[in-house]
């Protein structure tokens, strides 16, 4: 327990350095690994094709700029197991000074009154018959206790969302997020992938035995993603196959989720492909360019790395890569947190103002 609790402190100081490291659990698994990268910059990308043929963990913005780039961490080591990382992490000396993002703060202040105002210009567009679908998302600040600890509520992540990819991530570029993600983006390896349709959203039942009931607005906010998902691995592909569409549980909300597998021999080209998949209806909209664009426009506020992706990217090995949901930017002095929903015409503004308040919860559920 103490030799845990000085690698938990050695982690907490790494933040605070010109280092760039990543911890991550995938899901389903207990294993805690490590990316680490000693010095320099992490490699700076411009456009998701360049991520051809790379290896590493990668960390992408939703909208790539000079001020938000896409990173990759170089795996100068990458290490598998808590007792591994433990001796890695006691043979470093760490000098904790750092420059950056991780000093900046820039608190977005992003209140009731101003997502029910974007979700005005939104729910319009979408009445006109402009777009199928929109994303719309919003960050609330949290002021930061003296004692938070990054790697204590990593660890808090772990245990209490096993079925999510968790993980901690820290450059001088970004600054320093933490994540609990349910949402693949792709993962695979040898020409085998798989990717997902995630949308829907509902409060998680308390009562186990009785199965969750879809409105049409859900069902066809899904649908709406699993047809985009089609189309990709139409063009793609060499060959794919769809799952049952079945009830996820991420936290203490549930989603619809139909899985995909599907070949795709041209592993040097995983950039490629992810250019096509992000972003994707589920953080976005439809039709895709266009819905992008008008989210930059009329969000009213800079998602940064939020509602991107990350995880390890490897084009000979395994890659695991997912959507950053449910995640939040360690500042100085502000824990800042993020969520969003999918509207429809349909849409009722409470009702999902409600919903990224349960969103929400998957962070401040482990403060």
């Amino acid at each position: 327990m103490t030799d845990q609790l000085i690698h938990i402190d050695l982690i907490n100081k790494l933040t605070q350095t010109d280092s760039c490291f990543a911890l991550y659990r995938l899901p389903g698994e207990e294993s805690i690994r490590l990316v680490y990268q000693a010095s320099g910059q992490p490699t700076l990308i411009r456009s998701i094709s360049e991520l051809n043929s790379r290896e590493g963990f990668v960390f992408a913005p939703f909208q790539i700029t000079e001020k938000h780039p896409l990173l990759l961490i170089n795996p100068e080591k990458h290490l598998t197991g808590w007792e591994a990382i433990g001796a890695f992490l006691s043979t470093l000396t760490i000098k904790e000074n750092v420059s950056g993002k991780i000093s900046d703060h820039s608190p977005q202040k992003n209140t009731k009154s101003t997502y029910l105002a974007a979700f005005e210009k939104f729910i319009g567009a979408l009445q006109s018959g402009r777009f199928n679908k929109l994303v719309l998302s919003r960050c609330t600040a949290i002021a930061r206790q003296p004692d938070f600890s990054p790697a204590e509520a990593f660890l808090r992540a772990c245990a209490k969302y096993s079925g999510a990819f968790v993980y901690l991530c820290h450059t001088p570029v970004s600054g320093t997020w933490m994540g609990s993600t349910p949402e693949v983006l792709l993962k695979g390896g040898h020409a085998a992938y798989q990717t997902v349709a995630l949308a829907g959203t509902r409060k998680a039942k308390t009562d186990c035995t009785s199965a969750t009931r879809w409105d049409h607005k859900n069902k066809n906010e899904q649908s709406l993603v699993a047809l985009y998902l089609r189309e990709v691995l139409s063009r793609n592909a060499e060959s794919w196959s769809e799952e049952k569409t079945e009830t996820l549980t991420a936290g203490n909300v549930v989603h619809l989720k139909t899985g995909f597998s599907f070949s795709y021999p041209t592993h040097g080209k995983l950039g490629d492909l992810l250019q096509q998949l992000h972003p994707t209806p589920a953080v976005c909209g439809l039709p895709k360019e266009e819905a992008y664009h008008f989210i930059l426009t009329e969000e009213g506020y800079d998602r940064e790395y939020y509602s991107g992706f990350t995880g390890y990217l490897s084009a000979d090995n395994q890659t695991d890569l997912y959507v950053n949901l449910r995640c939040m930017k360690i500042e100085a002095g502000d824990l800042k947190l993020f969520a969003g929903g999918g509207l429809l015409p349909s849409s009722s503004r409470e009702t999902e103002w409600k919903e990224t308040e349960e969103k929400l919860k998957t962070m401040r559920g482990i403060l």
